[in-house]
């Protein structure tokens, strides 16, 4: 085929893909409010592949995020060429239509839209980012014969997040991000867990109550506990300085001690 015989086929091909959006969009040939959008979960950072629930037979592929058209392919095409935020990221499996977004950003969450005008096929799906879940921090309040245990994790892990806990031995009625025990029932736990998850990540960190008891009992008894050492030292000290005073005088006021003393003041005989 010539060099213009090929410029009016491209032109051909560009023509008809506008009908088809005219079509999509104006006369609802593949209505997307009647294909209720999939609920799905990507990691923040990770890959994740957006995979028709049909089979692909050829022809054109249109791959929609929210209301903007990203990606407009043939069969008859070479690369596929992604627009919008998804330009030089995104990839398409031309034997399925599935599409690839790596190192999935927040800006990536949205409304997913894939068509096969050819064989009027359409899905959607609702992409909600997530991120990866640290070990929540936990920390506990000894107070008027009650233990609170508290866990928490910052707010930007919030989204889609639950918590629940775990104890030994097994204890009902835990509430979601705060528990409480009587200063018995806390002496009974062995290890109380804290296990925080979202759809795609879950963590998890763990305390022992009964040591919440006893790290608040402390400060307490902390001058009680101080003073004692100091005391005994102090007694110490003062002892073994009276029983030095007292051996030094027993010395100085003995006979051999005097007389020893005389005998070198007196002068020799002959």
């Amino acid at each position: 085929m010539n060099r213009g015989g090929s410029a009016l086929l491209d032109r051909r091909r560009g023509l008809l893909r506008l009908l088809l959006l005219i079509l999509l969009r104006s006369c609802r040939l593949l209505d997307f409010n009647q294909v209720q959008a999939s609920e799905i979960f990507g990691l923040l950072g990770k890959n994740i592949t957006l995979v028709p629930p049909f089979k692909f037979t050829g022809g054109l592929i249109l791959w929609w995020k929210d209301k903007d058209v990203i990606l407009d392919w043939t069969s008859s095409d070479t690369t596929p060429v992604f627009e919008g935020i998804l330009r030089e990221r995104a990839s398409l499996d031309t034997s399925s239509g599935s599409l690839t977004i790596p190192n999935l950003k927040s800006k990536d969450q949205g409304l997913y839209k894939v068509a096969f005008p050819e064989s009027g096929k359409a899905a959607n799906w609702s992409l909600l980012v997530v991120r990866s879940l640290p070990e929540p921090t936990m920390n506990c309040i000894f107070a008027n014969r009650t233990v609170v245990v508290r866990c928490q994790l910052p707010e930007v892990f919030h989204f889609r997040l639950t918590s629940h806990w775990e104890a030994e031995p097994p204890r009902e009625n835990l509430r979601e991000w705060q528990v409480e025990f009587s200063e018995e029932e806390a002496l009974e736990v062995e290890r109380l867990q804290c296990i925080v998850s979202n759809p795609r990540s879950t963590n998890r960190s763990s305390i022992l109550p009964p040591a919440c008891i006893v790290a608040e009992s402390f400060p307490r008894h902390r001058f009680v506990l101080i003073i004692i050492p100091v005391f005994l030292v102090a007694c110490l000290t003062l002892g073994i300085l009276y029983l030095q005073r007292k051996r030094s005088a027993a010395w100085r006021g003995s006979p051999s001690t005097s007389k020893s003393a005389g005998d070198i003041g007196q002068p020799a005989v002959l």
